[in-house]
């Protein structure tokens, strides 16, 4: 199907894109649609606990399942091994890594430029790219803004989804190759206007894997986010004061307090970037007058 340049008709830009509808999340073939059928699974056989250090203590190393991915899988264990002591990460409770280039996640807000509904799409690359190759450079602009890199499921932990208990979830960090941020280091362009800018302290060849590997840190730190700092009141104060005292961490960070309606920070968010710095830039952070920031990350995990 031919694809239509942005600035033609809603209606018929709509129709042009209907090939998302079949990797919807709720397709039964989506990355996502299958972790929610093996986490509802693994409550109905009894799996989880109520009691986080029970959960914490049945732990064991992640799986790191490998498809298609940019950075082979030896960086990625030594990388891991590098920065993460092995209690920390299953302080996380990751039960799988899934390194996953075959598939280009979208995450469409209401009102999107391209007219499609709000939703999670799961798209494979190849289809993907055959479709990037007939869109015009203003249509992948437009796009490159609604792919994301990866997403941890500890968000799930909820009355709602897990009837509360602590259960083990997966990390999926997908296609590397669409998103605004990746582009932006391919194309070499300007890193501070897609808030990525810290990645210019180190050479022009090491910026695009250190930033993918960073996309895997970030996801970790969301991880401890849910399970470490946002389940004990007075640390997660403690790290607010931090933010409210120098702002948001990175660009990135700061995108996600402009998006949001009442523009309050996102904490979780910074944590994560905070992860990502201190195990790829690991001299940004105090180089800016932060070790504050540093300190109080390292006062309850070993990163390296």
């Amino acid at each position: 199907m031919e694809i239509l340049s942005h600035n033609q008709e809603p209606e018929k830009i709509q129709l042009n894109f209907e090939f998302l509808n079949k990797y919807h999340r709720n397709d039964e073939n989506s990355p996502l649609k299958k972790n929610w059928k093996k986490l509802k699974k693994q409550l109905e056989n009894g799996e989880g606990e109520t009691d986080y250090l029970k959960a914490y203590e049945k732990m064991t190393d992640p799986e790191i399942v490998m498809n298609d991915f940019p950075v082979s899988g030896d960086k990625i264990g030594m990388f891991l091994v590098r920065h993460f002591d092995r209690d920390d990460l299953k302080m996380g409770l990751i039960d799988r890594i899934d390194l996953d280039g075959s598939t280009v996640i979208l995450m469409l807000p209401k009102d999107n430029d391209l007219h499609i509904d709000a939703d999670q799409y799961f798209v494979p690359s190849e289809e993907f790219s055959s479709m990037w190759d007939r869109w015009d450079r203003d249509t992948r602009d437009k796009i490159s803004q609604f792919v994301h890199r990866g997403h941890s499921q500890s968000h799930w932990y909820t009355e709602k989804y897990t009837e509360g208990k602590f259960i083990r979830m997966p990390i999926l960090i997908s296609n590397q190759n669409y998103d605004v941020q990746n582009r932006a280091i391919v194309e070499n362009k300007d890193l501070k206007e897609f808030g990525i800018d810290y990645l210019e302290e180190l050479p022009i060849e090491q910026r695009r894997e250190q930033y993918i590997l960073g996309t895997l840190s970030h996801e970790i730190g969301h991880t401890w986010y849910t399970y470490i700092i946002e389940r004990n009141p007075s640390v997660e104060v403690e790290w607010k004061k931090y933010i409210d005292k120098y702002g948001n961490l990175t660009g990135y960070a700061q995108m996600y307090e402009d998006r949001n309606p009442n523009h309050t920070k996102d904490y979780n968010e910074n944590f994560a970037e905070a992860v990502r710095l201190m195990t790829t830039c690991p001299k940004y952070l105090e180089k800016n007058g932060k070790k504050e920031v540093v300190d109080f990350i390292k006062s309850i995990f070993d990163i390296k």
